[in-house]
């Protein structure tokens, strides 16, 4: 069946690493929690200068390391230490009633170091109704 499919490229339905925020919360997609093997912790970086977040796989015991809690959809991270930090990065506009604003930034995954780097410049905000 191989050279069936010769010269066809598959289709990757992975969707990019990426960072929501609602109603000042955050949480990963599940594709996030994929490119990074599926931790049970990750230790966040945040560069207040240039408004970048990175993540990188940790252990439980390690340094500085947040744990995770990992749902079929998205992650979120048990810390909100680490959340406030990323938080600050960000002018989230005001909550409007009967209206959610959503943030969300697509993320950069670095294979060969294990490491997904979100860059606030790149985020986009949309206000929609509740439903």
């Amino acid at each position: 069946m191989g050279g069936l499919l010769d010269g066809f490229t598959e289709i990757r339905l992975a969707k990019p690493p990426r960072l929501t925020i609602r109603d000042r919360n955050i949480s990963f997609n599940a594709d996030t929690g994929i490119m990074l093997g599926h931790p049970s912790a990750v230790i966040t970086y945040v560069n207040e200068e240039t408004r970048q977040i990175a993540l990188k796989s940790a252990q439980p015991t390690d340094h500085n390391a947040v744990p995770i809690i990992d749902r079929r959809t998205y992650i979120t991270l048990a810390d909100g230490t680490a959340e406030r930090a990323i938080l600050r990065l960000f002018d989230l506009p005001a909550s409007q009633p009967g209206h959610t604003a959503v943030t969300y930034i697509d993320g950069h995954h670095y294979d060969d170091l294990g490491i997904i780097i979100f860059d606030a410049k790149y985020a986009i905000t949309r206000v929609r109704p509740n439903h």
